[in-house]
Parts: structure tokens; sequence; C-alpha cells
């Protein structure tokens, strides 16, 4: 009977403390920077950057809402959305004819003013002026 130093066992436990080790001894690697501008982008001071972090942008003016998650959304139809991420999502994307207030009162999203038939099976909705779509088009 051949004897050996180790168990299996605690060969394979030995393996992935050397591999957990060696993975957190390594850098982690990053991206190159985008090159851009030329002599521009290498004359940028740390003052100049950060002056440019502060400054809001204006509206409309290239605006981006950015937010992280740990969940991936299924998909972004708003009829199939029933919580969670979906859910989320769907508020700032797609806008409403109508919306609630932090109080819980309605009030217009993309509706300015509406009316109810007296039978209250008709509903009016007056848009308010200058939507557009997502590419531009007026609504």
């Amino acid at each position: 009977m051949r004897r050996t130093l180790f168990s299996k066992r605690a060969t394979l436990a030995l393996l992935l403390l050397l591999a957990l080790v060696i993975g957190a001894c390594t850098a982690p690697v990053s991206p190159a920077p985008a090159e851009s501008g030329g002599e521009a982008a290498a004359e940028a001071t740390p003052a100049a950057e950060e002056e440019a972090a502060e400054a809001p942008a204006a509206a409309g003016d290239g605006d981006v809402l950015r937010f992280g998650y740990s969940q991936v959304p299924n998909d972004f139809n708003p009829m199939t959305i029933i919580q969670g991420l979906q859910g989320f999502v769907q508020k700032w994307v797609n806008a409403k004819l109508i919306t609630y207030d932090r109080e819980g009162n309605i009030v217009g999203d993309l509706a300015e003013s509406w009316t109810v038939s007296d039978d209250g099976l008709v509903f009016t909705f007056q848009l308010r002026e200058g939507l557009t779509w997502q590419d531009g088009e007026p609504f």
C-alpha cells in the first residue's frame, strides 16, 4: 500500500488557497485611458478637472442618469413589469400621463390637465406643449 503525504482533499484545499493568494496579489487590470484631444488632454490639471466636475450641466445638455443595481432587468416592456428592478427602470425611462407626488396626490406627468366624463368611462387628457419622442420628433 502506497502512502501519500497529503490526502486528495488536503491537496485540493491547498491548491484553492494558493489560487486565492495569487489572485489577491495581482493588480486589477484597468482599461487604457482613451486618447482624446492630444495636447489639450495632456495639459489638464487636477484643479481644472475639479472645476469641470463641480460645474452643473444645463438641462438637456447631454445629461445622463447612471445608477447601479445588483439585478439585471428581464426586459423593458412596461406591460410585463410586476415588481423589482423593472419597475424602478420603468419609473425613470417611460413617462406617464399622470403620476403621484410625494404626498400621494395625482399630478400630471405628460398631461397638463384632464377631464373625466360624467359616467366615469371617458378620460380626456390635454398634453403639455413641446413633448418629443426619444428620437426628437414632435409628439
